[in-house]
């Protein structure tokens, strides 16, 4: 396992980290040679940004893999409503929706809808899908994020309208390294696997609908918070 670890970080480490090399030796020479491109240093220094980026998350996610591992990754949970949550995503990454010519939209409209959870670690599960589905949805295509409450619990959906998961990778994406396209190193494949430990941690649920062709729905559930519920009971 610990060859496997090292095997995968050490190979998907350096494609970005030769990017930045190479980049930041582009910068030095441009400078050196007295004739400064402003445009070229600015592109330099957009790819070194992109690139360290990537960096961050691959070992942002290798110390949550440790910490679950260990089990030392503790939830702190307090009572937040889901909507906002979906809301604060749909902000951060309107830049980059924006730039691949996409739409976001939130569905239904703004109601309250509390849970009990750790909000940054939701906010991760959310930015992993979002992360996903603008990655493998093509220009000017469209992307979900939906809010159901049931009986039980309520669930959150990320619906794009990408290529799809073909059916024999769907039950393998939650597994550790696992990447649709193997093609694709932009990451280290460990984003759903940490998503579904944190969603199974809140006492919820995770899964995938796809068809090939018509896109991806990430569902996850979680439970409703009991008090909020009571209280609206009674004041009904």
């Amino acid at each position: 396992m610990r060859d496997t670890y090292l095997g995968i970080v050490s190979h998907d480490l350096k494609n970005p980290l030769s990017v930045v090399i190479m980049c930041a030796n582009l910068i030095q020479a441009n400078l050196m040679s007295g004739r400064v491109d402003v445009s070229g240093l600015l592109d330099h220094i957009e790819r070194i940004k992109r690139s360290s980026g990537i960096m961050d998350r691959m070992i942002t996610d290798l110390l949550d893999i440790k910490r679950i591992e260990s089990g030392k990754l503790i939830l702190k949970k307090y009572r937040c409503d889901i909507y906002e949550i979906l809301r604060e995503c749909k902000d951060l990454f309107a830049p980059i929706v924006a730039k691949k010519s996409l739409s976001m939209i939130i569905r239904p409209g703004a109601k309250p809808v509390f849970a009990d959870i750790d909000h940054d670690r939701i906010l991760q599960v959310l930015s992993n899908l979002i992360g996903n589905a603008i990655k493998f949805t093509p220009n000017q295509g469209h992307i979900t994020l939906a809010l159901r409450k049931t009986a039980i619990d309520i669930e959150v959906s990320v619906i794009d309208t990408g290529p799809g998961i073909p059916e024999q990778k769907r039950s393998q994406i939650f597994e550790k390294f696992s990447q649709v396209d193997s093609h694709d190193r932009r990451g280290l494949g460990l984003g759903l696997f940490i998503s579904k430990w944190l969603i199974e941690a809140h006492k919820g649920r995770i899964w995938v609908d796809s068809e090939v062709g018509k896109g991806s729905t990430f569902i996850f559930t979680l439970p409703i918070s009991v008090d909020y519920e009571s209280r609206r009971t009674i004041a009904s």
